[in-house]
């Protein structure tokens, strides 16, 4: 389908081309013609080797990539590429070919993105703590059943130490960050006594981290660039309405791409 689509395009110039300037003779018609040749001879070699190497999934996944990443740049007068698309409240999908660790096969949720950088929390790794080890650690008595069995996340990288709330609704707590009015990511102790005492976020709009992603200023934006993620509008259905193996596949859904398409086309590469 690639290929079909790519190649026509300078094949449809030329044509009109000729429609334009039915006069266009000698050398300057020459060199027009073998611009053009030259331009879907290679239309054609990029095709096929698209094809080869990744597949029928990994070409529609570079589409993506290319349009999107497109759409998400425009320059200044001088040439420097600048940013026009606010990634707050979307989704990060990290490639298959992501090699770092702390990433791979991860999905980060972005809670703000701005000249000073970018900060989320990777919503699909639980680790082995309980909420009820967490409490216990910060001594604070959990007697919530429900609360206490569910999972602490891997949020990222920075901060390990530090717990993250993200919860829905965003609430009044004392140092919350409003992400676009739709949910919060609160790091006061307020919550978390707050929800010892059932006055908190129920389980079902409530995901605990230790640690969090952080971008400094154009740091996010140079690896989208290198297609190292794909971005996506976040929807908070898929955090707090999925269990975490699904999250990714969820995310994915939302671009159109079927994740197991995908790795069966990449393992065969």
């Amino acid at each position: 389908m690639l290929f079909l689509l790519a190649v026509p395009a300078p094949i449809v110039f030329q044509s009109k081309l000729r429609r334009v300037f039915p006069a266009c003779t000698g050398w300057l018609s020459r060199l027009v013609h073998i611009v053009l040749g030259f331009m879907v001879k290679a239309t054609r070699l990029w095709s096929e080797l698209l094809r080869k190497h990744v597949g029928n999934a990994g070409c529609v996944l570079m589409l993506l990539i290319l349009w999107r990443n497109g759409s998400q740049w425009r320059y200044n007068n001088g040439g420097e590429r600048m940013q026009s698309v606010n990634l707050t409240n979307h989704f990060l999908i990290a490639m298959p070919n992501m090699a770092d660790p702390y990433f791979a096969k991860s999905l980060t949720f972005i809670c703000e993105h701005n000249e000073q950088g970018a900060l989320g929390v990777v919503v699909n790794r639980p680790t082995e703590m309980t909420l009820a080890t967490l409490f216990e650690q910060v001594e604070i008595p959990l007697k919530n059943d429900e609360l206490s069995r569910l999972p602490v996340y891997f949020g990222g990288p920075v901060q390990v130490d530090r717990g993250f709330v993200l919860h829905r609704p965003v609430g009044p707590w004392q140092s919350t960050l409003d992400v676009d009015g739709a949910v919060g990511l609160t790091t006061s102790r307020d919550i978390l006594e707050a929800m010892s005492e059932g006055n908190g976020p129920d389980s079902e709009g409530l995901l605990v981290s230790l640690g969090y992603s952080g971008w400094a200023p154009g740091q996010l934006e140079e690896e989208i660039s290198q297609n190292a993620w794909l971005t996506v509008g976040a929807n908070l259905s898929i955090i707090f309405d999925m269990p975490p193996e699904a999250r990714l596949g969820g995310a994915m859904s939302l671009l159109g791409v079927d994740p197991a398409s995908l790795s069966e086309e990449a393992g065969h590469a």
